[in-house]
């Protein structure tokens, strides 16, 4: 004769086979994204959605609870996953719009930066533009003077006509 299944076995099977498949993919999801900037944000927000579905377990095999039927056990169970499912999902969700919204602070930083620099550099172009054309017009004069003073040495001195010299009288 086949001995009878105790209940106290069929709770440990249905305690702990769950139980280390849900240990088993943990490690699993730890080990492909421990690389990941948001690791440790992600493993403490999959820690705190694990806690209704954790209580939801807890509920569904209270002592107290045995006589209620195994449809509410499952229920108990179902809502309590889904509860975690849909928390999880939100704080993912949070988690990516935080990181939008930082991309696009960047970005817009770095563009209005840009802009910056570009309005600074034609400013600095202009006053470089001003500065080089006052500076040619001052040796155009310039020249124009030596010319100007050269014409009348030159006049002066094939006329014959030497100014005196100018000597100077100061006293050491």
């Amino acid at each position: 004769m086949r001995k009878r299944l105790s209940l106290r076995n069929a709770r440990y099977i249905s305690t702990f086979g769950p139980v280390a498949s849900i240990v088993a993919l943990i490690c699993r999801w730890v080990y492909m994204h421990y690389t990941e900037q948001d690791f440790y944000l992600d493993i403490t927000n999959f820690a705190v959605v694990l806690l209704p579905f954790a209580f939801s377990i807890f509920f569904a095999f209270v002592p107290d609870m045995r006589e209620r039927h195994i449809a509410f056990r499952v229920a108990v169970l179902l809502i309590g996953i889904g509860f975690s499912w849909v928390v999880w999902k939100q704080q993912h969700l949070a988690a990516e719009a935080a990181r939008r919204d930082q991309v696009s602070a960047i970005r817009g930083a770095v563009e209005k930066s840009n802009q910056h620099s570009d309005k600074q550099i034609s400013g600095v172009r202009n006053d470089l533009q001003d500065s080089t054309t006052t500076l040619s017009t001052r040796l155009d004069d310039l020249f124009g003077l030596v010319k100007k003073k050269r014409v009348q040495f030159e006049q002066q001195h094939n006329q014959g006509h030497h100014p005196a010299p100018k000597i100077c009288t100061a006293s050491i």
